[in-house]
C-alpha cells in the first residue's frame, strides 16, 4: 500500500481547473487504477476526482479549553446527582480539551482548487471547536465510494488538511452563484442556506483553504 503525502504538487494538479470564482460539478469518472503502481501524478488526480464526485466525508476537529467550562446554572442550582442511598456527589466528567471529534459533514467544491466550500453552522460542536481554534485547524477526510466486490481498505481515500474562514463580505452576486453551485451538489440543504426565512438555525458560508493533504490508494496501491 502506497502512502503519500502531497502538498505542493497535490495543490497544483488540484488548481488545474476552469478559471473562476464556481467550479462546474465534474462528469463521473473512474479513479486511476492499473498494473502498476500509482506514482504522486495518479495520487493527485485521484483526490482531484474525490474532491468533486464525493461531497460528503467526515470533517475532523479538536475540542477548546472551552469545552471544559462548567455549565451554565442558574443562581443556586448545583450540578450535583444522588445514589442509590441518597448521597450527593459531582459526576465524574472527563477532560475533553483537546480530544478530537469527528462528523459527516457535506462539502462542494465551488471555490478555486485548492479550497472547499462548507456551511457552517455556530450551533454545531463541530463549528464551535473548529471557530475556537486560533487558526481555525480543520480535517476533512473523503473515501472513494465502494463499487461491487470492493472493500473500504481497498478503495482510495484522503485527509484534507488546513484552516477555515467564514466568509462574511461576498457581493450579493457571489452569494447567490455560491448558493446555485453548493445547492448543485446538495440539493437538500436549501432550507440551510445563509439568510434562508424559516431556517431553523443560523448558517454561515465558509471556505477549508488546505494546506497538507494525505493520501491513501488502498491496499496494494
Amino acid at each position: 500500500m502506497m502512502l503519500l503525502q502531497l502538498l505542493v504538487f497535490a495543490s497544483a494538479v488540484l488548481a488545474a481547473l476552469p478559471p473562476g470564482f464556481i467550479q462546474l460539478p465534474m462528469p463521473p469518472f473512474d479513479i486511476v487504477q492499473g498494473p502498476r503502481e500509482e506514482d504522486a501524478r495518479d495520487a493527485a488526480i485521484n483526490i482531484k476526482k474525490l474532491v468533486h464526485q464525493v461531497t460528503s466525508g467526515t470533517l475532523s476537529s479538536v475540542f477548546p479549553a472551552s469545552a471544559d467550562d462548567p455549565p451554565h446554572l442558574a443562581p443556586g442550582v448545583k450540578f450535583t446527582h444522588r445514589d442509590e442511598n441518597g448521597n450527593e456527589f459531582i459526576p465524574y466528567k472527563p477532560k475533553m480539551e483537546g480530544r478530537p471529534f469527528a462528523l459527516p459533514e457535506y462539502h462542494a467544491p465551488c471555490h478555486s482548487a485548492p479550497s472547499l466550500t462548507f456551511l457552517i453552522l455556530p450551533i454545531s460542536r463541530s463549528s464551535q471547536n473548529i471557530l475556537e481554534h486560533p487558526q481555525h485547524y480543520a480535517t476533512y477526510t473523503l473515501a472513494e465510494e465502494l463499487k461491487k466486490g470492493e472493500t473500504s481498505m481497498s478503495s482510495a481515500r484522503v485527509a484534507l488538511m488546513g484552516n477555515v474562514t467564514l466568509l462574511r463580505d461576498l457581493s450579493e452576486e457571489e452569494e447567490t452563484d455560491l448558493a446555485e453551485c453548493y445547492l448543485s451538489y446538495h440539493p437538500d440543504a436549501r432550507g440551510w442556506l445563509p439568510g434562508k426565512k424559516g431556517s431553523p438555525h443560523f448558517s454561515e458560508w465558509a471556505r477549508m483553504d488546505l494546506e497538507k493533504i494525505y493520501y491513501v490508494g488502498g491496499f496494494g496501491e
